[in-house]
């Protein structure tokens, strides 16, 4: 092998060597903010559902950011929505997606998880989307839960839309809000 040969080998396997622990440390980290992400959501819904079970409008308020609060068309009248939709114990449920996203801006950290569930009770099947703030070192008020929407599983078609079109503050209510 001449010299040029074994300087280029050397510098490819370097090379390698130096981004492949980078690749790895950064696939691992992603994963367990994943794995966090999963258990954050989750925790959420566990707590709705608790909420709306024991039609506790304070517990469900206590979920959702400050500022979602603010923002919710007439959080009252959803809450009221979720009592008179899900009238009896919830047998079992399903973390069918999850999805999230994190920015980093000059120092400042937010992360966004989306999740999708299907339960179902004694009177039929559902479907929950909701999108929760998990991190927001700028501004507080953020971090809680940010929309929700629960719906029969056979109202799909009408009622679940584009993340984008589903990303509204508070609780859905079917024909308040498109």
């Amino acid at each position: 092998m001449n010299r040029k040969s074994k300087i280029v080998l050397f510098t490819l396997m370097s090379t390698l060597i130096l981004t492949g622990c980078t690749t790895f440390r950064n696939s691992r980290t992603r994963m367990l903010d994943m794995n966090t992400d999963k258990d954050d959501v989750n925790k959420c819904f566990e707590q709705v559902l608790d909420a709306v079970q024991s039609k506790d409008m304070e517990a469900l308020k206590a979920v959702f950011s400050v500022n979602s609060l603010k923002e919710a068309e007439n959080f009252e009248a959803g809450a009221n929505f979720l009592f008179d939709l899900i009238d009896s114990e919830v047998e079992s449920w399903e973390n069918v997606s999850l999805a999230s996203s994190s920015t980093y801006d000059y120092g400042e950290k937010t992360n966004m998880v989306r999740g999708w569930y299907e339960f179902t009770t004694e009177h039929g099947e559902y479907i929950a989307f909701l999108v929760l703030h998990t991190i927001d070192t700028q501004n507080h008020s953020n971090v809680g839960l940010y929309a929700l929407r629960i719906i029969k599983a056979e109202d799909e078609e009408d009622h679940i839309t584009t993340v984008q079109e589903m990303n509204i503050a508070g609780i859905y209510v079917p024909g308040e809000i498109a």
